[in-house]
């Protein structure tokens, strides 16, 4: 291993494995060369990591995180699980995926990044909704405004009854 020596990454490792965690990606996934883009740069050889094929509603190196982070949350009990992001967000179309995967209530609040194109049900918000996830889109001016209705909501589905789990609230 270059920069690292491997006593350091054996004990992260062994840290790592410490953790809570849930299995939710096909790992590992390959990595593919790049001949052509290789060829135009003209080096060094080029390759192309490929987390568009971790298993997760297309994809994306945010499963990983949540292998940890929903583990943790399951050994702690959680039932729901809320973020927010903008509309089109990869992390919410992942953390919506996830969730359905592990029996877990997905519930996002997303903002409007994109004017009247986020009201249209396409993309990652189109994913976010077959997977099952309670999806609000609000048109606030910041991020800082996401970030209070996200845990709002939260706060609101623990006056339910529910254990929640807030991920990132867009701040």
């Amino acid at each position: 291993m270059k920069n690292a020596s491997k006593e350091r990454f054996e004990e992260l490792k062994q840290a790592l494995d410490k953790l809570p965690r849930v299995e939710l990606a096909h790992l590992p996934t390959p990595f593919d060369p790049c001949p052509g883009l290789t060829r135009t740069l003209g080096g060094p050889e080029i390759w192309i990591k490929r987390d568009d094929m971790t298993g997760l509603a297309t994809g994306g190196n945010k499963t990983r995180m949540f292998e940890y982070t929903l583990g943790k949350a399951i050994e702690n009990g959680v039932e729901a699980v809320v973020g927010g992001a903008a509309v089109q967000s990869n992390y919410c179309r992942q953390m919506a995926a996830a969730c359905a995967k592990l029996g877990l209530e997905c519930h996002l609040v997303l903002r409007k990044v994109r004017g009247a194109k986020d009201d249209e049900i396409q993309g990652g918000l189109l994913l976010d909704l077959l997977v099952g996830a309670q999806v609000e889109i609000v048109d606030v001016d910041d991020w800082v405004a996401l970030a209070e209705r996200v845990r709002q909501r939260g706060q609101d589905l623990e006056a339910q009854g529910k254990k929640v789990w807030v991920g990132r609230v867009g701040d």
